[in-house]
């Protein structure tokens, strides 16, 4: 096997154009494998001849030499290595049929036939010059000699036209079939390269839209309670509804414009900005829902959208954490804090700037009381006191007039006892 291999690729490179993409490239590949022909079939005609004479061997193989170095040369000038094996074909036939030098008929005729066809092959009309040297000097023969080598010369001149003709129409055909296979390669690599730089732009988007999403979730999930964005997303509304029993908390900062009239705006912002997020941590410990601030009242609720057994307990402990921690933090603030609970209505009002917000007389009434509370207090009306009574120390305020309300009942948190 590695010797057949060994052979094969030896064969295969002896008949390799210097040029496999040229058009004339099929041309010197005939021309390489005539002579190639052309050197086997000579050792055999000198091998003959020399049985039959030493002399017409010694010429025979004169002849190898002379082919072998035709084809040596072949691979630098093949067409001038045609006309030699055409000046050479021609000789060897004429010499033959004359017999002036050689005897072997049909070993001389051979050889001459070989070099006529590799000769025509190697370069264009050379079939013309092949007739004219075949037809040289035949006054000096027979009419039948001279039919001959006419005959052999318009044969030539035929077969090679029409196999010219034949095989350069397929070698054109390869060619185009070869340039339009190279073409749509091209095109199939633009074409992918295409694909693959659009899917990677679509990737690109994709995962910009997603991490955009996220951000906006991001941003809804500061505004709106969890719930609601996903409401939001799936109908692209919120509706509004009723929820019984929420205890509503207001937490305010006395005199706090007053503080902001004496005071740049930064350091104003700067001092709500940390009470607030105080505030805001104190909200996620006690389980409550921050609603919104506005300015420097902070609204919460309690048992609105996270379940827990006493919303109004849960407020009452955040109010008293407030007072307390307020005054600690710079500037030292003292806030007041009201407590009532009942029904509200919640929900989001308009479709830019979105925000939940609660309604109602249960929001109306704990805002009064907020602003009746004394600085550094807690406030609860009697229906919010009433579910923290087992627990709660007190003091009863006298019947105070609120807005809207009349004389009410109100109640100042002292501590909370817990069992």
């Amino acid at each position: 096997m590695a010797l057949y291999t060994s052979l094969r690729t030896l064969l295969l490179r002896t008949i390799r154009p210097r040029n496999p993409e040229s058009p004339d490239a099929w041309r010197e590949r005939l021309l390489y494998i005539f002579l190639n022909l052309l050197i086997v079939v000579s050792v055999l005609t000198a091998i003959s001849d020399f049985a039959n004479s030493p002399t017409e061997g010694l010429l025979g193989f004169l002849g190898v030499i002379i082919t072998a170095g035709v084809r040596i040369f072949a691979e630098r000038a093949p067409r001038l290595a045609g006309w030699i094996l055409v000046l050479a074909g021609t000789g060897y036939v004429r010499f033959v049929l004359g017999e002036t030098v050689l005897t072997s008929f049909n070993g001389g005729l051979t050889l001459g036939l070989l070099s006529l066809l590799g000769g025509v092959f190697a370069a264009p009309w050379m079939s013309i010059v092949v007739l004219i040297a075949a037809t040289f000097g035949v006054f000096a023969y027979d009419l039948a000699r001279v039919a001959v080598m006419l005959g052999m010369g318009g044969a030539v001149l035929i077969v090679t036209l029409l196999l010219q003709g034949a095989l350069n129409r397929y070698f054109q055909n390869a060619r185009e079939l070869a340039s339009a296979n190279a073409e749509l390669r091209k095109r199939e690599t633009e074409l992918e390269t295409r694909v693959r730089d659009r899917t990677a732009e679509l990737e690109r988007a994709v995962a910009l839209a997603r991490a955009q999403e996220a951000r906006v979730e991001d941003v809804l999930r500061v505004v709106l309670p969890g719930k609601l964005i996903e409401e939001l997303k799936s109908t692209r509304h919120i509706l509004p509804r009723r929820y019984d029993d929420v205890a509503v908390m207001f937490c305010d900062i006395v005199d706090f414009t007053a503080y902001c009239d004496a005071h740049p705006p930064e350091e104003v912002m700067r001092h709500l900005q940390v009470l607030v997020e105080a505030f805001e941590d104190l909200v996620v410990q006690y389980d409550l829902q921050k609603i919104k601030t506005s300015g420097d009242t902070f609204m919460t609720t309690g048992g609105l959208f996270l379940p827990v057994s006493n919303p109004v307990m849960n407020c009452a402990q955040c109010g008293l954490d407030m007072v307390k921690l307020a005054p600690t933090l710079p500037p030292h603030w003292q806030v007041r804090v009201g407590i009532h609970s009942g029904p509200i209505i919640g929900g989001v009002v308009g479709t830019r700037q979105y925000l939940f917000d609660i309604l109602g007389d249960t929001v109306n009434f704990a805002a009064r009381i907020q602003e009746t509370a004394q600085p550094g207090t807690v406030f609860l009306s009697k229906h919010a006191w009433q579910q923290i009574q087992p627990y709660a120390l007190h003091e009863k305020i006298a019947k105070t007039e609120l807005k809207g309300k009349g004389c009410v009942e109100l109640y100042q948190l002292k501590r909370i006892n817990l069992l």
